[in-house]
Parts: C-alpha cells; structure tokens; sequence
C-alpha cells in the first residue's frame, strides 16, 4: 500500500469553534475540602461539527497519515467560509467574499479540526508542526464549509522551502 502524504478534503456547513474549558466549584457534601472539575456542555455544536470533520476526513483518506515523527511533520491549511450575515448582504456583491474579522478565533476553528483528526489522521496532534488558516464570509450561504489540507513534510527543510509551504493560497 502506498504512504499516505496528502489529503485536501471538505466539510459542509458553518464552521464551529472549539469552546473553552467551564470551570466550576464543586463541595464535597462530606465537608471535605472542595475542588474545581473541568467540564465541556455534551451538547455544544462543536462536537457534531467534529464528527463531520472526521467523517470527512475518512471519506476522502480512508486511512491514517503515514507519518515518521524522527524525520516529518504534518502541515495543515484550514479554510473557513462563514455566510455573510443578512445586514451586509448586497446583490450586486454576489461574486465577492470578505475576510471574517469576528468571532470565532481563527486558532478556535484550527484547534476544533485537529480535535477532530486526533486517532483518525494521527494519533497525537503534537505532530502538526505547521499550520496555517483564513476565515471568510461568502455571500451564497449554501456555500459555508470548511476546507482542509492535510500534508506530511520533512522535518529539515531549508528557508526557501518553508516559506513556500507556509504561504496561505486562497
């Protein structure tokens, strides 16, 4: 079988951010000292966004990534494409996209998708060592997604060559 090295691949609809960790109190009803328990909401959207993300994924690879952490690392490029809101919409800009400058962070976006990927492209997202993303709003709403690239480069590169491979192409 030949290596896995490179796998582009897209989600359907509006991208979902990774949630920050809750935090709460809890007291022991013995008294004891009390604690703080870390705690995520089971219905947060992220996590149905995350499986779309892996099903995905799985489709267009059907395997994981062949990586060798002593000589490669893993490049990632995400695009995502929000619906541009009702307020702004204009007809005459049908062809045009704008760069989101608002929530959701970028990073929240990257983390969500590398989540996602963690056991089905990779078993431990600390091999991503590059990564790259854009978020941007389209004006056809249908058309909100999330593009992913996944590539396996080597871990020595020279100057020149990381710069082409960091350089974002929209």
């Amino acid at each position: 079988m030949e290596p896995l090295t490179r796998v582009t691949f897209t989600v359907p609809g509006e991208p979902v951010a990774q949630p920050r960790m809750a935090f709460r109190p809890v007291v022991p009803k013995d008294g004891g000292r009390p604690f703080v328990v870390r705690t995520q909401d089971p219905n947060h959207p992220v996590f149905a966004y995350r499986k779309r993300i892996r099903t995905a994924y799985l489709r267009a690879a059907r395997r994981k990534l062949t990586i060798d952490t002593r000589r490669e690392a893993v490049l990632i490029r995400v695009l995502a494409v929000f619906p541009v809101p009702e307020s702004r919409y204009r007809k005459s800009q049908h062809n045009l996209v704008f760069l989101k400058v608002t929530v959701p962070d970028r990073d929240n976006i990257e983390k969500a998708v590398m989540d996602a990927l963690k056991g089905a492209a990779w078993d431990d997202d600390a091999a991503v060592a590059v990564g790259g993303s854009a978020k941007l709003e389209a004006m056809d709403a249908t058309k909100a997604r999330t593009e992913v690239t996944l590539e396996v480069v080597p871990r020595l590169v020279g100057v020149a060559d990381l710069q082409r491979e960091l350089e974002f192409v929209l």
